[in-house]
């Protein structure tokens, strides 16, 4: 008896071992927000998981006063790709780490784009951004990263309104 029970608990305990993981919510898709360089960059967009797939789809420049910061994605043919770049602009003042808005135009901007099969659908520019904050937590000039977190809304007449979310981004950037 004690055999067929202990057999009875070594099966159940087995079964539970080969259940399918819980999916990953759209958050947990996202990279860590880590501070050493690794070249990642993901948001949510209207609550799905943007994550630029290779360090390849990700850009980082940090020349005469402009920091640069940008990521993006291509899945496949027929499929919608999106884009986003952010600028900072010094202001009379070395980048720093900060938070930074992304309004007003003309000195800190975002754009976002959206295009299918590399044509452009929706591409909503830096005056079309609603609210937007871009917060450097690590800029290391001597190693060349910058990482930090950001946020903004923003519209395109005829086009959807795009709200990104829990974004962040870890890369090192060409000075």
């Amino acid at each position: 008896m004690i055999s067929c029970l202990s057999f009875f608990f070594l099966t159940l305990e087995d079964c539970k071992k080969h259940e399918d993981p819980k999916p990953l919510t759209e958050l947990e898709k996202l990279p860590p927000a880590t501070q050493v360089g690794k070249n990642t960059f993901g948001c949510l967009v209207n609550g799905k998981a943007m994550v630029a797939p290779f360090p390849s789809y990700t850009a980082s420049f940090y020349q005469q006063g402009i920091l640069e910061i940008g990521g993006g994605t291509w899945v496949g043919p027929d499929i919608l790709d999106y884009g986003v770049r952010m600028d900072i602009i010094e202001q009379g003042y070395l980048i720093q780490e900060a938070s930074y808005p992304l309004t007003p135009p003309p000195y800190n901007n975002v754009i976002f784009g959206i295009s299918k099969n590399g044509n452009p659908v929706c591409k909503y520019e830096n005056e079309n951004t609603i609210t937007g904050m871009l917060t450097i937590t690590k800029f290391d000039n001597k190693n060349y990263v910058v990482s930090g977190l950001f946020e903004f809304t923003t519209y395109h007449s005829g086009c959807d309104t795009i709200r990104v979310s829990d974004g962040r981004f870890d890369l090192h950037y060409a000075p």
